[in-house]
């Protein structure tokens, strides 16, 4: 007698055992359904016909490793070539992708109509869940089979197309024959089907007339399940030419499916020594711009900072090997957002942080006046270098590495629409060696840099205030032989009072781009005079400033925007204010008879003890 713990040891182990197997069965579930089968039909003139299938499966699950066309020409060459790809690739004309499929005929002997089937079978694991289209491709000779006959004046085209598990909607097949004195026309179509006999619904037929040929394309609205459609029509008898000897002549292969059974032009020395070109290239272009920035840098005294703080050598080869990454992501096809993201990073390893100015004390140091023809006629030296666009050599660069954006581009479009966006998007990092470490990444020196405003401001104040004398003036430190800052100074005519001086300096601010200099309107004057109180009025616009003496106030007006014109009607509003009309105003005031107070009117004592 079986012992009851034995029992039930035994009982759980069966248990256990069911439940892997069905685990088992269940980890290897798939389901496929048959999205769509378009079909195209290339009849030549002796009534051979090349037959293209692509398949759309939709797959869940996985893996699936084959499946199945069944009800195929009995006659059925099969063609090499057969391949299997996403469908997204697909349609980007994307087919780098591709991989082979095997495909295998099996011929059904049973007594009636003869068919064959092919069994399409995937390479490796199978496939997964997602969509594909599968391109099987094949030959038949209609007229031997019967699915071309004579009648009349006229040829019937009657193909048998496959049958599939699921019902299909909108099918469509499209075919190529020779051009006759008449279009093709369709008939009424007709169906046999390995179940039950289902209505076929309406035929929509469009005929186009390319040159040497016709396309017939015909459609129906749903297809049966397991119903094998029967595409009628006619052409011209003109159009075939029955008995002839054979032009054995392949059919051509449609040009977006040419990439894959095109041979490799290119070697693999060629395509090596092309990477190490551009990488040369790329590299070189890196350390140039980086040597550019480092001497405009030495000239400020100041040290550049890159943005990934490398050495140059490094930070130059991880660029181009980057760039070039993303670039060949991008061509292939293989990452159509992470390529021109990885090529974008090129740009990381050319920016340039703004250089920390040096923040010291100013020494004591003093104003000397210059020739106001010095300031507007100066000629300011010209910075130089490969990626300076100011410059000839550097709009030479930016030419040619646009050039070779615009060419890229062509060549990408003509492959496919879709890379021309992503190259020209990987290409814009380039451009980004002329957006980095330029001047406005050096510490502002105030006494060369504000010289194109303060010129233009100079021009605009004499056009606007003909009368109006402007006297540029420079600070040398004790010292030194080199100024520090350059001002320009509006001597007001019949001015308040106390009024010293108005002066157009600048100053600076540093932001994530670089620095920027900004214009200021300086404003001196002694406190307690008549130019105090009018300024007094003004100090909620401005700011306040030191003074050089004990007995000076400043105040400092800044324009709402950084720009000449702005900077131009503030220094004059400023004058205007101070100046002759500000005087004609106090003198008015001046003359008016000062408002006396009216005397008390005393109330008689009886009125008040009254009240």
């Amino acid at each position: 007698m079986v012992p009851r713990s034995a029992l039930r040891h035994f009982v759980a182990l069966a248990i256990g055992v069911v439940l892997w197997a069905s685990a088992s069965r269940a980890f290897a579930w798939v389901e496929l359904t048959i999205g769509r089968d378009d079909v195209r039909v290339e009849i030549d003139r002796q009534g051979k016909a090349r037959i293209e299938h692509r398949v759309q499966l939709l797959v869940s699950g996985g893996p699936l490793a084959s499946f199945s066309i069944r009800g195929v020409d009995p006659d059925a060459e099969i063609e090499p070539g057969s391949f299997v790809v996403p469908e997204a690739a697909e349609k980007a004309g994307q087919l780098d992708g591709a991989k082979p499929v095997t495909v295998e005929k099996k011929t059904d002997k049973a007594p009636g109509t003869p068919r064959a089937d092919l069994d399409v079978g995937f390479e490796g694991k199978g496939l997964y869940r997602g969509r594909y289209i599968v391109v099987v491709r094949y030959r038949t000779d209609l007229l031997a089979t019967g699915s071309i006959a004579r009648e009349g004046n006229s040829w019937l085209i009657r193909w048998l197309g496959p049958s599939w598990d699921h019902g299909l909607d909108n099918p469509r097949a499209a075919f190529t024959v020779p051009m006759g004195q008449t279009e093709p026309r369709a008939e009424l179509p007709g169906a046999e089907a390995e179940g039950p006999q289902e209505d076929d619904g309406s035929v929509l037929s469009t005929v186009t007339r390319k040159g040497p040929v016709d396309v017939i394309e015909l459609a129906r609205l749903y297809a049966a399940r397991g119903e094998r459609i029967a595409w009628t029509f006619r052409i011209d008898a003109r159009a075939l030419d029955a008995g002839a000897p054979v032009a054995s002549k392949p059919a051509p292969v449609p040009a977006s499916d040419r990439a894959i059974a095109a041979p490799k032009d290119f070697g693999l020395e060629v395509l090596l020594g092309a990477g190490i070109g551009l990488f040369l290239l790329l590299a070189g272009l890196v350390v140039v711009h980086g040597h550019e920035v480092r001497m405009r840098a030495k000239e400020r005294g100041v040290v550049p900072r890159p943005l990934v703080p490398l050495p140059l050598a490094v930070r130059a080869c991880l660029g181009a090997i980057v760039y070039l990454a993303g670039m060949w992501l991008v061509l292939s096809g293989r990452a159509s957002v992470g390529g021109p993201a990885l090529a974008g990073a090129f740009a990381l390893f050319v920016w340039y942080l703004p250089s920390r100015a040096k923040h010291e004390a100013r020494p004591p140091g003093q104003w000397l006046p210059l020739r106001l023809g010095e300031l507007v006629d100066r000629a300011l030296p010209q910075d130089r270098g490969f990626f300076v666009l100011s410059s000839r050599a550097g709009l030479t660069t930016f030419a040619s590495l646009f050039v070779i954006a615009v060419a890229l581009g062509i060549l990408a479009f003509t492959r496919s629409s879709v890379h021309l966006p992503l190259v020209l998007a990987g290409a814009a990092p380039l451009f980004s060696l002329f957006a980095s470490g330029g001047r406005r990444s050096l510490p502002v020196d105030l006494a060369v840099d504000p010289i194109p405003l303060l010129r233009d401001v100079a021009i605009k104040l004499g056009r606007a205030r003909p009368g109006l004398r402007l006297v540029p003036r420079v600070r040398l430190p004790q010292s030194s032989a080199d100024a520090d800052e350059i001002r320009l100074v509006a001597v007001v005519p019949e001015a308040t009072q106390g009024l010293r001086s108005v002066e157009i300096g600048c100053g600076w601010a540093a932001g994530p781009g670089g620095y920027v200099i900004l214009p200021e309107i300086v404003v001196r004057f002694e406190a307690g005079t008549p130019c105090a109180e009018l300024a007094s009025s003004l100090e909620a616009s401005a700011k306040k400033g030191p003074g050089r003496k004990l007995d000076e106030r400043v105040l400092v007006f800044t324009p709402k925007l950084p720009t000449r014109r702005l900077t131009v009607e503030l220094a004059l509003a400023v004058i205007d204010r101070l100046g002759v009309a500000q005087k004609r105003g106090a003198v008015d005031a001046a003359a008016e008879p000062p408002r006396t107070r009216r005397p008390k009117r005393e109330v008689p004592e009886e009125r008040r003890d009254a009240a």
